[in-house]
């Protein structure tokens, strides 16, 4: 086998512009945890991460983009699903979309109503293609948020008064399909065969 063949099968390294992403991640989130997420500025992750602001500003385009790559980037929920089969590796596109709607509610007060939109049919269409994932997702992430700030007021601006109904109208063939399943909904279901 030629050796150019051999190359093209195994793995690349990740490029130096990845790397450095990930490590920049990584220092927001570090930032966030010390300083609180509205007080973190673009700046300061210069700073800290010891690169010129037009690095920050080449990976990252805004103060949102950059928040919401290092709360993506530390969920090892998100990493492991990434390496599972097709219908988990499917999940990652509602859990990405919510992800980035829940990014924008929480980083700016005027979003408006279709942002929270988006963030709830992607809820609603994770639960749909496999169970708990994005929602388990939302929650650590908001219990997060919730441990570097302290403060809950900004979830008005999801509407969970019009979000819930959406969720539980796309995520009911899933508890429907349970049920016919089992008979009665999550009977006689460990824990593992409930969440899969």
């Amino acid at each position: 086998m030629p050796v150019n063949s051999l190359k093209k099968q195994l793995p690349q390294p990740e490029s130096r512009g990845r790397l450095q992403q990930k490590y920049i991640a990584g220092v927001v989130y570090d930032l966030i945890a010390q300083l609180g997420i509205e007080n973190v500025t673009m700046r300061q992750v210069a700073d800290a991460a010891k690169v010129s602001l037009g690095t920050i500003t080449y990976h990252f385009r805004s103060k949102e983009a950059l928040i919401a790559a290092a709360l993506f980037a530390v969920s090892p929920l998100t990493v492991l699903v990434s390496q599972l089969a097709v219908a988990e590796g499917l999940s990652l596109l509602p859990a990405t979309l919510a992800m980035l709607a829940l990014a924008r509610i929480y980083t700016n007060k005027d979003e408006p109503i279709a942002t929270a939109l988006l963030f709830w049919v992607a809820v609603g269409i994770g639960i749909l293609i496999n169970s708990l994932l994005v929602p388990i997702l939302v929650l650590a992430t908001l219990i997060a948020l919730y441990v570097f700030d302290r403060d809950l007021r900004w979830l008005k601006r999801l509407r969970p008064i019009v979000g819930i109904p959406i969720v539980l109208a796309l995520g009911s063939p899933w508890l429907m399909v349970r049920a016919h399943q089992d008979g009665v909904a999550f009977s006689g279901l460990s824990w593992r065969e409930f969440l899969a």
